[in-house]
């Protein structure tokens, strides 16, 4: 019994028959057949590579340990039916629809059938992503499930948009794993943005040192301006008063917009002075912070 096998989809997919005589049969589209006597000449005639791509007959055809279960599949349509003297590609007399694509195993499959079912297979997005980057997501201290729930709502959205999971075009580990280090990477721009503009205290000077304090306990001690019986402000506003310059009393009016978080143009804006005189009367007010004990004298 003459046995028949198909050559690469690469190289038209075309049928070979393996002569009991010894030797081979390449059947051409439109009938013609082209006799080789041994392995070397056949490759050479299916690849066009004048050395066959220098591939053994086992590998091509996956046999032996090459083996692969999906290329013992053969077309569910013969290749000799699928082409008509236009060149047209043709299934019983009518055009295949264009949601119908040939895989390399000869298997059709629906191009509409496309993304991942996570409630299907979402066991197997966990597994590759802690399998791949299970040391990253460790390291950095990051929440394993909360980076599991960004992957999920990566690939959801990926099935709706234009870069779905196509088996035609990628093996499903390679599609998963590309999603995954694409997530996680944003995962970490993001985290590290936000924890390095964190601050679980106030800055406070303590013996001359700049030390990390707890806020409730920096604002009780040395209060807000603008408060009413606010012992900084009153310093502040005493110290200005013993040398009343220009520059102090105009810093004497800033003190309460000071508190209340205004900018030096907003300032210059409600007082309707300019900005040059608004910078100076700031100076004013820091350097009679540092005659009070408030801010360590930096110059020295």
């Amino acid at each position: 019994m003459t046995d028949l096998i198909y050559s690469r989809d690469i190289d038209g997919g075309l049928p070979v028959k393996i002569l009991d005589t010894g030797g081979y049969e390449i059947i051409k589209p439109e009938g013609e057949i082209i006799r080789c006597s041994s392995n070397r000449q056949l490759l050479i005639n299916l690849t066009g590579h004048p050395e066959g791509r220098n591939w053994t007959f086992d590998r091509y055809f996956k046999r032996g340990h090459w083996a692969d279960p999906g290329s013992l599949i053969e077309p569910m349509t013969p290749v000799l039916e699928l082409f008509e003297p236009g060149g047209i590609i043709m299934d019983s007399g009518r055009p295949i629809p264009r949601n119908i694509r040939r895989m390399s195993s000869g298997v059709t499959v629906p191009a509409s059938n496309l993304g991942i079912d996570l409630a299907a297979r979402g066991d197997e997005v966990a597994k590759l992503l802690f399998a791949g980057f299970r040391n990253w997501i460790f390291s950095a201290n990051y929440d394993p499930d909360d980076v599991l729930q960004e992957v999920y709502k990566g690939i959801l959205i990926r099935n709706q948009g234009t870069c779905p999971f196509d088996a035609r075009k990628a093996s499903f580990g390679h599609y998963v794993h590309q999603v995954c280090h694409c997530i996680l990477s944003n995962y970490h721009q993001r985290e590290h943005r936000r924890r390095s503009r964190e601050q679980t205290g106030m800055m406070e000077f303590q013996d001359g040192c700049r030390v990390e304090g707890d806020a409730s306990d920096v604002q009780k001690d040395e209060g807000t301006l603008g408060d009413p019986g606010n012992n900084l402000e009153h310093d502040l506003i005493k110290t200005l008063q013993m040398r009343p310059t220009p520059d102090n009393r105009l810093a004497i009016q800033l003190i309460p917009l000071l508190g209340m978080g205004y900018n030096q143009g907003d300032m210059a804006d409600i007082l309707k002075v300019s900005r040059t005189a608004v910078g100076k009367a700031v100076k004013a007010v820091r350097k009679a912070a540092v005659q009070c004990g408030y801010v360590p004298d930096m110059e020295r």
